[in-house]
């Protein structure tokens, strides 16, 4: 009979013939036999992460930067509840965790056994498939093991979706010393019946050809000429954004791209966060809405299209889960965005007047935002910073302000810009960008608040070189971002409850982690200290700027005055 370590070895090889190339690995030891089994296979890269939360979320990184599937793996119990944050994340944000947990033999679950609990079904709302291996795994043959994994990996590589695998073992499940291990190494290409029972692409050009017919018979019969492309949040590659770019040339609509769409071209619009408003009878509202990629940053967007929905909203999108964040859908077409918008150059309209219009206004609320000079604040400090990144670097945003910053004040098109926008959630910004790091040669710079630096300590508990690493850290004291929302800023419980207010600094976490440390108190000492922070280094640094809670509130409603009041001056 084969061993319960060949058959755990070929979790491992198959994970890595179906083009995995590394596992983050957390100690444990009901794990013990997984450990062994992914850390002898001599082509994967496996790297040993303790927090299991962490963990995870550096994993999403180096997949998201990769874009092939990573391996996490853990023991049981409590410890499989600390990879779901990340889980998640990868589930919004389309990225293939491949989750592997080992588990109690089913017997000893809610016995008052340690660290048996109910994993079965675990990350049930949040994956794509769950597979519980045999029990007892030696009770199938290896060949019955592949047979198993390979759909389901398939699944995760073609959705680009997180999978469960959960291996239950009984005792004893340590190797023995003689124990061989064989991997086959022949690749594995994901079966196409692993779309089978999800959306499946139609690729079919008459159905591109209905809706394009569709969308120029509604504009010349109610004479719907306002067309407007918006992009949210996406991994599309290069050929769809080209495509889009030369379907703009031709019919001359505006473009909406996310701050992290990936959309590396200019002549978009920047300030439409402010430019949709909600008003009804804006000039700027479309008549047509096309979206493709994920949701988009702008809440003020959002609001607009859900209270003014546009005539006909059409999304593109090919597989997966279809949101509808406008509450505005009137056509989902599962179709290649590429060969939609290489047909829509057919589509004989005239909306050069709309764009140019939202050209004219959004130049003047730019100019309007450049133009005023507060004090040093967060938001003075931010526009220094995004001017001053390496081109053709990489950057992190954590959630709440720093990537609003970059929403308002836009980023050198050479940049790649990621962030954990999947479920806008602070826990694992600074992991993410770990792992992202880890996975490039080239600079990463991660922007971050306090509270989202403090809450994820230990994405620097770890053995990776890091030298590539920057991280500037905004600290206002607190979530200073809920002084900038008119609820909780009227609120006696602001300080202590909801901002969480503290006097901590990164001095002494830089220094436990031997990361290179610099503090700036004033806009001199940042323009000082950015000239040599991105100079070469054989350690990380941080750059950690001090600001005061008033200043930045105030500065950032003299912005938003401003804007508000060239928006009113030009859409008259």
């Amino acid at each position: 009979m084969v061993g319960l370590q060949q058959h755990l070895n070929k979790i491992a090889e198959v994970f890595y013939r179906m083009g995995g190339a590394t596992a983050i690995i957390c100690p444990g030891s009901r794990n013990a036999p997984i450990i062994v089994a992914f850390a002898r296979h001599p082509k994967l890269k496996c790297i040993p992460i303790t927090d299991e939360r962490s963990a995870a979320f550096i994993g999403l990184g180096i997949a998201q930067q990769t874009r092939k599937p990573v391996a996490i793996i853990c023991t049981s119990g409590t410890a499989t509840a600390n990879f779901y944050p990340a889980i998640i994340e990868a589930f919004y944000q389309n990225i293939p965790l491949i989750v592997i947990t080992a588990d109690r033999p089913p017997e000893y679950i809610d016995q008052w056994d340690g660290q048996a609990i109910r994993q079965h079904e675990i990350y049930k709302n949040h994956i794509l498939q769950e597979l519980n291996t045999p029990y007892p795994l030696f009770d199938c043959t290896t060949k019955e093991i592949e047979d198993r994994l390979v759909p389901i990996i398939g699944s995760a590589i073609l959705q680009r979706l997180p999978i469960h695998i959960n291996v239950a073992l009984q005792e004893p499940f340590y190797p023995s010393e003689n124990e061989t291990y064989i991997y086959d190494e022949e690749p594995i290409q994901a079966p196409e019946s692993s779309l089978l029972g999800i959306h499946k692409s139609t690729k079919d050009i008459f159905e591109i050809a209905i809706v394009l017919k569709q969308i120029k018979k509604q504009a010349e019969n109610k004479n719907l000429t306002k067309i407007l492309i918006l992009i949210g949040f996406n991994d599309l590659g290069n050929n769809v954004m080209h495509a889009i770019r030369d379907a703009q040339k031709k019919l001359h609509f505006p473009i909406i791209a996310d701050v992290i769409a990936h959309y590396p071209f200019e002549d978009t619009i920047q300030s439409y966060d402010f430019l949709l408003n909600g008003k009804e009878g804006n000039p700027l509202q479309p008549d047509i809405l096309i979206t493709v990629g994920n949701a988009i940053l702008s809440k003020n967007v959002r609001k607009h299209f859900r209270s003014q929905p546009p005539q006909y909203h059409v999304h593109i999108q090919e597989i997966g889960y279809v949101g509808d964040p406008f509450q505005s859908l009137t056509h989902v077409l599962r179709s290649s965005p590429l060969d939609f918008f290489n047909q829509l150059h057919d589509v004989d309209i005239n909306i050069a007047t709309y764009f140019e219009k939202w050209k004219r206004i959004d130049a003047k609320i730019k100019a309007a935002i450049c133009k005023i000079r507060p004090n040093f604040s967060e938001l003075k400090a931010a526009s220094l910073l995004l001017n001053c990144l390496p081109e053709n670097s990489h950057l992190q945003l954590s959630n709440s302000m720093p990537i609003r910053y970059a929403m308002i004040f836009g980023i050198n098109k050479t940049i790649t810009v990621y962030s954990n926008r999947g479920t806008s959630g602070i826990e694992g910004c600074s992991s993410t960008a770990v792992g992202a790091a880890w996975s490039n040669n080239s600079i990463t710079t991660l922007i971050t608040g306090d509270i989202a630096f403090f809450y994820d300590i230990n994405a620097f508990w770890n053995k990776l070189q890091l030298s590539l690493l920057r991280i500037v850290l905004l600290n206002n004291g607190g979530g200073g971002i809920f002084r900038l929302i008119e609820g909780p800023s009227k609120l006696k419980e602001l300080e202590e409850f909801i901002e969480n207010a503290h006097h901590r600094t990164a001095a002494h976490v830089a220094a436990d982690f031997n990361f290179e440390y610099h503090a700036v108190h004033s806009e001199t000492q940042l323009k000082e200290a950015l000239i040599d922070f991105y100079s070469p280094s054989n350690r990380p640094k941080i750059l950690e700027v001090f600001t005061d809670k008033t200043e930045n509130q105030q500065a950032y409603a003299l912005m938003k005055r401003q804007a508000m009041l060239a928006l009113n001056e030009n859409v008259i």
